[in-house]
């Protein structure tokens, strides 16, 4: 097969997948599994590891061979290290696994088979980014977009660059990439033009328009992605920052301190109160492996806490749980065996869904289900501030979405109310969204009120409230 017949083959593959776990969501069946546990797929089709009232995990249809998993932010999609040139593509529905083979040719570009030890991946909502090195030379950057399109080469440098860790960035649009000279660079989606953000740095976090990061002190510091100079966000420590997380809504954030001659301590700080909320230890990562996912994760909305790597003299995953202040070890949960550290664990962004990769032969993933305590998102569109008359009647539409796509949104919830008074959407309810018409007739003159709620299977509640005028022309 030559190079184009490939990257035809690969973007093929792409449009299935995507389409597929796209189309996936509006006709899947939800089963309960646990009281606050439901999963997209019939389980007596699955190869079950653990079904308990607050864990349920599978075995998830995969390749020969797999390692460093990358769930996508909302979990429906997964993608992992199949061989040494090769990715594997798996959703949360069991669909059949998908071989992804990277071209010998992408965009004009040859480059060499990837070596060794793994790739560095990172994924946002619509992307998922790769490196390869080009022709034995330079790291390159290349992205996936999900939808349809074939695989692309993001960034080409043109002198010496390579790449140790990669970070997607929702704001701006982008990826943020860590070099293993330790500076940390900024490669926006639109110009494509590294921007340099720090130097020195050996461990990183990014959260939308913002990064955090270490220089191997005892200081945390961050800088914004729009621009400007580093501050300070936390320290002095008790030891060198090791590893580094933070939620993505930038509030809290943990890591691994050490001090010399000592034991790791796990951290979980506060950064808007200011205060510690949590330690426990001995803690010590794993060493440095290129393409590992990382050591620990922070959910958000949520007050989950993921680490890969030893604690209390045992190697494994492990899930904090902030609010219980409780440990568990994962892998002694599921009871696996060969659960390899550093190539082990990803979370989605809700810290509801986790795979990880055993170090069985052949290795193979797992899927594990903790309860959702998430509400879904919500959005309501094409109602302004301020209506008069003459634009009625006017549609606007409601969108929601499970954050966790594990629950799935429950429609018979559904409440739109309008001063009181229950709406009644004018095309039904749609698996993903509900249209409303505003005519002169619901409306009061003066303020008004939208109320609008939602709620999931596992009965997560959101709510928003939406206020805005309806002015008649002798108000004008």
């Amino acid at each position: 097969m030559g190079p184009q017949e490939q990257l035809g083959t690969l973007s093929r593959l792409l449009l299935l997948c995507s389409v597929a776990a796209a189309l996936a969501l509006p006709g899947t069946s939800w089963h309960q599994v646990g009281p606050k546990i439901y999963v997209p797929f019939d389980p007596n089709r699955a190869q079950v590891v653990a079904h308990k009232v607050d864990l349920f995990a599978v075995v998830l249809p995969s390749l020969v061979y797999a390692s460093y998993p990358l769930i996508a932010p909302y979990g429906d999609l997964i993608v992992h290290d199949s061989t040494a040139n090769t990715y594997g593509l798996v959703t949360i529905f069991l669909d059949p696994p998908q071989e992804l083979a990277v071209p010998e040719t992408i965009d004009g570009v040859s480059r060499e088979a990837l070596r060794n030890g793994g790739k560095v991946m990172a994924a946002k909502s619509h992307l998922f980014y790769f490196t390869a090195s080009l022709r034995g030379g330079p790291d390159a950057i290349f992205c996936w977009p999900r939808q349809g399109t074939q695989a692309q080469l993001f960034y080409a440098p043109k002198a010496p660059l390579a790449i140790r860790e990669l970070y997607a960035s929702t704001d701006p649009p982008g990826v943020v990439a860590l070099l293993t000279n330790g500076e940390l660079a900024l490669f926006p989606e639109q110009s494509r033009i590294p921007r340099s953000l720090a130097t020195g740095v050996s461990v990183a976090a990014v959260t939308p328009g913002w990064c955090y990061f270490a220089r191997g002190g005892r200081e945390v510091w961050r800088c914004s992605l729009a621009g400007g100079k580093p501050e300070r966000a936390l320290g002095p420590l008790p030891g060198d920052v090791e590893a580094l997380a933070a939620d993505p809504l930038g509030h809290r954030l943990a890591c691994v301190v050490r001090s010399s001659g000592q034991g790791g301590r796990l951290q979980v700080h506060d950064l808007v109160g200011g205060r510690l909320i949590w330690e426990v230890g001995p803690v010590t990562p794993p060493g440095y492996a290129w393409g590992r996912t990382q050591v620990l994760k922070l959910s958000a909305h949520t007050n989950r806490l993921f680490y890969t790597g030893q604690y209390q003299g045992r190697d494994g995953v492990f899930f904090l749980d902030l609010a219980r202040k409780t440990v568990v070890d994962l892998a002694t949960e599921l009871r696996l065996e060969g659960v390899l550290a550093q190539r082990a664990v990803d979370c989605n962004e809700t810290g509801e869904l986790l795979v990880f990769a055993t170090g069985t032969d052949p290795s193979r993933l797992v899927l594990a289900f903790l309860p959702d305590e998430t509400a879904p998102e919500m959005w309501i569109d094409g109602l302004p501030t301020m209506i008069h008359p003459g634009q009625l009647p006017l549609e606007f539409h409601i969108r929601y979405r499970d954050r966790a796509v594990v629950s799935g949104v429950d429609l018979q919830t559904l409440s739109v109310q309008l001063n009181g008074s229950q709406l009644v959407a004018a095309s039904g309810r749609e698996p993903e969204q509900a249209h409303f018409k505003l005519t002169s007739e619901l409306l009061q003159p003066g303020l008004n009120e939208l109320r609008v709620k939602i709620a999931d299977r596992a009965g997560n509640v959101a709510e928003k409230v939406l206020r805005f005028e309806f002015r008649l022309p002798n108000q004008q």
